[in-house]
């Protein structure tokens, strides 16, 4: 038996990704960049390069902290959902799906039934707050019952100058 041969279209014949042209997509763009994340005290943290891809339509983060550790982050906006997502997984295996939104001119991103090695659920918020001298503070807090929160990331991102 054999297949009928798949048509197909020359690149330059594609359909454009009308996902790029929409202002949602670039709600998030201030995070764009090579950052020095430091402590609200001044401890330096790590660094963290955030890129455009896909023509505008993903952010993609590479952070390395102090200690060596490593993570990645896919961010896009899903039109379908009308919400941004984040996918974050970093070298300890950890694996966190956040939804979020933009409010207040920053990105607010919730996580729910975050689970960690040790099979305890969390839930999660993850803010990325501009601020009016361009820097970016990323707050992460945890709950394990939803009414009490910790702090488990504060960091202040200063842009890394080249």
């Amino acid at each position: 038996m054999t297949s009928a041969p798949v048509e197909t279209k020359p690149a330059g014949d594609a359909p454009r990704d009308p996902s790029r042209d929409r202002p949602e997509s670039h709600q998030f763009d201030f995070w764009i960049g090579d950052w020095i994340v430091s402590d609200p005290d001044g401890q330096l943290l790590g660094t963290n390069s955030v890129a455009s891809g896909l023509a505008g339509c993903v952010l993609r983060e590479a952070w390395t902290g102090v200690r060596g550790n490593r993570g990645t982050s896919v961010n896009f906006h899903d039109p379908a959902s009308v919400q941004w997502d984040q996918v974050w997984t970093d070298d300890s295996g950890q694996v966190t799906h956040s939804a979020g939104e933009l409010r207040d001119g920053g990105m607010c991103f919730r996580a729910q039934g975050f689970g960690d090695a040790d099979g305890i659920h969390h839930q999660s918020t993850l803010d990325f707050i501009p601020n009016p001298d361009g820097s970016v503070r990323q707050w992460f807090q945890d709950s394990d019952d939803g009414k009490t929160w910790k702090t488990t990331f504060d960091g202040i991102y200063v842009r890394a100058v080249k």
